[in-house]
């Protein structure tokens, strides 16, 4: 610890854990509606960096990834058995 800083009880979060934390869950959260497979990816990513240091933002982002890619994976699937039953 530094001169002049106090260790308050229950702060074991890092900034860097924060910020991994807030950015999965922005990802999360624009991936339902722009660009699902990356930001769901980074979503999840981001996530579990985040989650190292513990919080629940990082848990809902990391939700919301898995989410935005499987819907993604839906979508494909769909369109492509839409696409095979024209033919």
């Amino acid at each position: 610890m530094r001169y002049g800083q106090t260790k308050t009880p229950g702060s074991t979060r890092t900034p860097t854990a924060r910020r991994d934390s807030i950015i999965s869950l922005v990802c999360g959260i624009i991936g339902l509606f722009f660009l699902g497979i990356i930001l769901g990816i980074a979503a999840i990513a981001f996530g579990v960096r985040g989650r190292r240091g513990g919080g629940r933002l990082a848990t809902a982002g990391l939700v919301l990834g898995v989410i935005d890619v499987a819907l993604w994976i839906v979508g494909l699937t769909m369109s492509n058995a839409n696409a095979l039953i024209w033919y």
